[in-house]
């Protein structure tokens, strides 16, 4: 449960502060930052088929709180300006930077992501318009 929350509550922060601060400026560029991201799934996509032999045998409840709330703020950050999940770093992050198994990942991945789009369901209910908040 502890990685869980501190991943969901770093993800949940991240994004809405990503879409307040970058998404809704003008000078983010979705091109670009669209190209950053084919980048960085294909040298995960690279890494996973070269390193596919090795196992990993540590789970997420093992790693500090500094390490899940990190990737929690780089899965948030991406699911914000991409509108892709958070799987798509947590899974990789846990496995390949934290050597975290690759189910336990997927697990704690999946949970995350009921938990964080709750939170942007509730903060939808207070936009209207635009993406404007009401106390706006």
């Amino acid at each position: 449960l502890r990685p869980v929350l501190l991943v969901a509550l770093a993800a949940s922060v991240s994004t809405t502060c990503a879409q307040y601060f970058i998404v809704q400026t003008s000078w983010f560029s979705e091109r670009l930052f669209n190209l950053l991201l084919i980048l960085f799934l294909a040298y995960t996509l690279l890494y996973t088929l070269l390193k596919a032999g090795n196992q990993h045998s540590k789970s997420p409840g093992d790693l500090s709180a500094q390490a899940l709330i990190s990737t929690g703020l780089l899965s948030g950050l991406v699911a914000a300006v991409s509108g892709l999940g958070g799987g798509i770093v947590i899974i990789p992050m846990l496995n390949q930077v934290y050597a975290c198994d690759i189910r336990k990942a997927a697990a704690l991945s999946l949970a995350v992501i009921t938990l964080s789009t709750g939170v942007a369901s509730i903060q939808n209910l207070f936009v209207v318009g635009n993406s404007q908040p009401v106390w706006a």
